[in-house]
C-alpha cells in the first residue's frame, strides 16, 4: 500500500501536467515551480489555482480509492493489487482532473 501511495505522491505533479499541460514537473525538478498558476495571465491550472480544494481533494481521492482497491478483502495476488492500485491512480486522478477542469473552465484536458 505504501509503495502505491508513494508512487502516486511522487508522480502527481507530472500527472497534473499530463492532464492540463500546465507546466508542473516531478518533485525533484521543481514540482509546481513552473506551473502556469504563477503566470499573470490565465488560464491557470485547475488543481493549483483552487487553493485547499485543488491541493488536497485530488490526492485524497486517489489515495482513498487506492486504499480501497489494494486493501479490499479479495483473493488477489500482491502483483495484481499493485497493478490495480497504480491503475486506480490514473483512472481516479483523471476523473477528478476532468471534474476540476470542467469546474474551472480550463481549456485543456489531455487531448482537448
Amino acid at each position: 500500500m505504501l509503495f502505491v501511495v508513494g508512487v502516486s505522491a511522487a508522480f502527481f505533479t507530472p500527472f497534473c501536467h499530463a492532464l492540463f499541460n500546465c507546466g508542473c514537473q516531478v518533485l525533484w525538478e521543481g514540482a509546481g515551480r513552473f506551473c502556469n498558476v504563477h503566470n499573470l495571465a490565465g488560464p491557470h491550472c485547475p488543481f493549483c489555482s483552487t487553493g485547499w480544494w485543488g491541493a488536497k481533494l485530488p490526492r485524497a481521492s486517489v489515495w482513498l480509492a487506492q486504499a480501497g482497491v489494494v486493501l479490499a478483502p479479495w483473493k488477489l495476488s500482491w502483483k495484481t493489487r499493485l497493478a490495480l492500485g497504480l491503475l486506480t491512480f490514473v483512472v481516479v486522478g483523471a476523473a477528478v482532473g476532468l471534474l476540476f477542469g470542467l469546474w474551472t473552465h480550463y481549456p485543456v484536458f489531455i487531448l482537448r
